[in-house]
């Protein structure tokens, strides 16, 4: 199948919206990724010194709230990386579908992935604004020691 130039510019055109969208995604992630690292290590931290004085039960109380940041910034990053997947998935399907598929299926297929996508994203916003809301207690902790 030949296509001519307008038809390529409009799968260029149509392929860029997913790919901004892929582009703050990915910053995302990136964020949730620091969060997580920087929850690990303080935990490690916490647990260090629980290890020399574990009597004190600040340290205990302070872990088991790190334990439950690192599960929900887990949990934010796993549906980040499934929007990153379906819209990779979507900018796929504009390229190859456009070849292989009715434009009637494909429009509906992308349609639903691309909603599936920003559902994701949205999904885990609303963990990460949770799990800010969660350390926020680790604060108290920090200022008992």
């Amino acid at each position: 199948m030949a296509l001519d130039i307008n038809s390529v510019l409009q799968l260029f055109q149509a392929a860029l919206t997913p790919a901004f969208f892929l582009t703050g995604t990915g910053a995302i992630l990136s964020v949730t990724s620091s969060r997580l690292a920087t929850t690990i290590e303080r935990a490690r931290l916490v647990y260090q010194k629980l290890k020399q004085d574990e009597s004190v039960v600040v340290y205990k109380e302070e872990l088991v709230i790190l334990d439950k940041c690192c599960s929900w910034i887990y949990r934010a990053f796993v549906f980040c990386s499934l929007s990153v997947l379906f819209t990779c998935t979507v900018i796929t399907l504009i390229f190859v579908g456009h070849f292989f598929l009715n434009p009637d299926e494909i429009g509906t297929i992308i349609s639903w992935l691309f909603a599936a996508s920003t559902s994701s994203l949205t999904i885990a916003i609303f963990i990460l604004v949770y799990e800010t809301i969660l350390s926020k207690k680790l604060m108290h902790f920090m200022t008992k020691v």
